[in-house]
């Protein structure tokens, strides 16, 4: 079952980044925001059981919420540095 969730998930993002960028008219606008709610929902049903886990978190910010995960690697007794990617920014911070 896990493998099934990771493979949905990853196939639907790669789905999502076929369809044209939001500065192109996108004539299936139902279709992509579909796509994009079961990517959504196939990576929340895997994150549990990645290694490590992946744990829903929200970043606060003035009066927004950025949604994310969080993954901690297991069995280390010292701080990790933290990688943070946003999407639509087309970079890494």
């Amino acid at each position: 079952m896990r493998q099934w969730y990771l493979t949905a998930s990853a196939l639907y993002h790669a789905a999502d980044k076929f369809f044209p960028k939001p500065s192109v008219e996108v004539l299936d606008i139902k279709g992509k925001l579909n796509g994009r709610q079961a990517c959504i929902e196939s990576y929340e049903k895997v994150a549990p059981f990645l290694e490590p886990p992946a744990t829903k978190v929200a970043i606060l910010y003035k009066d927004k919420s950025l949604p994310g995960y969080l993954r901690i690697p297991k069995n280390t007794a010292e701080q990790v540095p933290v990688v943070l990617i946003v999407n639509g920014l087309y970079s890494v911070k």
